[in-house]
Parts: structure tokens; C-alpha cells; sequence
């Protein structure tokens, strides 16, 4: 399912989620559009700007997210993923690096 490369948190810079490791890191405001999509009960659109649709097709690479014709809708592996950062980061008590990880060995992928 992985295609991504990139070591660690620096490959995040692009906006894309990057899988090293076993551990899956993004910038949080990806995580952010990720969390919207997931928690969207109709197709999400990210035409609002580039950067947003960057990050989303970023998401697209990573197997989060499927693209439509409508827009882009969450795949088991994305609510997987908002739902562990959400039992981790409560509160939205978001981690002060800015980047969002997730350890996939502990999801049992």
C-alpha cells in the first residue's frame, strides 16, 4: 500500500505523509484535511487552493484517501490513522514540532 520515500519527519515538508521506520509522519495541517475527510459524511472537495490539493493527493499516494469524481473519501487505513491520533493527541493538544506521527506496527498494519 506504501509507495512513499522520504526519511523521517524532514520529508514531510512537501506536505506529504511519509512512512519510515514504521512510523507514518505528516505535517498537521494534512492530518487537519485528513481529519475532514474522514469525519465528512459526503465526498470532500479540496478545490479551494493548491496547497490544499497537494496535500490531499499527497494523502492519495499514502492509501488514506481514494479520489472520486466527486472528491476524496477516507479508506479504512485513513480512519484508522485520525482515529489513533485522536486517542493520542486529545484535546487537540497537538505535538509542538508540527508533525503528526503514527506508529503503524502498533495498528497492525
Amino acid at each position: 500500500m506504501w509507495n512513499l520515500k522520504g526519511r523521517g519527519a524532514e520529508g514531510t515538508d512537501s506536505g506529504k505523509p511519509v512512512l519510515a521506520g514504521g512510523i507514518l509522519s505528516m505535517p498537521l495541517c494534512t492530518f487537519v484535511m485528513l481529519r475532514e475527510i474522514v469525519g465528512s459524511a459526503e465526498m470532500w472537495n479540496a478545490s479551494t487552493s493548491k496547497q490544499d490539493e497537494a496535500r490531499a493527493l499527497g494523502l492519495v499516494e499514502a492509501g488514506l484517501v481514494v479520489r472520486g469524481d466527486d472528491g476524496y473519501r477516507a479508506t479504512s487505513a485513513g480512519e484508522q490513522v485520525a482515529s489513533a491520533v485522536a486517542r493520542t493527541c486529545r484535546d487537540d493538544l497537538w505535538p509542538s514540532t508540527g508533525i503528526v506521527q503514527v506508529d503503524v506496527n502498533a495498528l497492525g498494519w
